[in-house]
């Protein structure tokens, strides 16, 4: 079974998949592989100029199983593997997404303290909030090499007082 890996003008790619279903009885790989990208390329007019590189869906089966990081795929020389730059820039907007809504979700306390609380209060709770506000910047992805240690790092989160 075949994939098309049709790579947009920013470098990134859209899977093609073939569904087996789709298959007329007695057609060949290559003749359904073909049609089914005809009728995508007829679907979608403005993908018909992309390079196209078909490919065996077991070569590209492990990246497939996992999406997270797909609009960082990228296909060189026919491979289709993950342009870790973009993957580390996805990782960092997932966790300016988590830092946002932790900052949030620090709104009401902060209000409570600066009505109720002390200044000792006020002041942990304002700097607990800097704290979040400064994850981004504190932490380096570069070393980071593939996409399942980028999945699997977590940056330390500074703790509500």
């Amino acid at each position: 079974m075949h994939v098309h890996l049709l790579t947009r003008p920013d470098g990134s790619v859209i899977v093609v998949g073939l569904a087996p279903k789709a298959r007329r009885d007695g057609e060949a790989d290559a003749t359904f592989a073909a049609r089914v990208l005809a009728r995508t390329l007829e679907a979608n007019p403005a993908w018909k100029d992309f390079p196209v590189v078909t490919v065996e869906r077991a070569t590209v089966e492990p990246l497939l199983a996992n999406r997270r990081f797909r609009n960082a795929w990228t296909v060189t020389a026919g491979v289709l593997t993950h342009d870790m730059v973009k993957a580390r820039a996805l990782r960092l907007t997932e966790i300016r997404a988590e830092r946002d809504r932790r900052l949030a979700t620090s709104d009401a306390p902060m209000l409570r303290t600066q009505e109720t609380g002390t200044g000792p209060q006020i002041a942990a709770m304002t700097a607990y909030r800097q704290q979040l506000r400064d994850v981004p910047q504190a932490i380096d992805l570069s070393g980071i090499a593939t996409p399942d240690a980028l999945a699997a790092f977590e940056p330390t989160w500074p703790v509500s007082p």
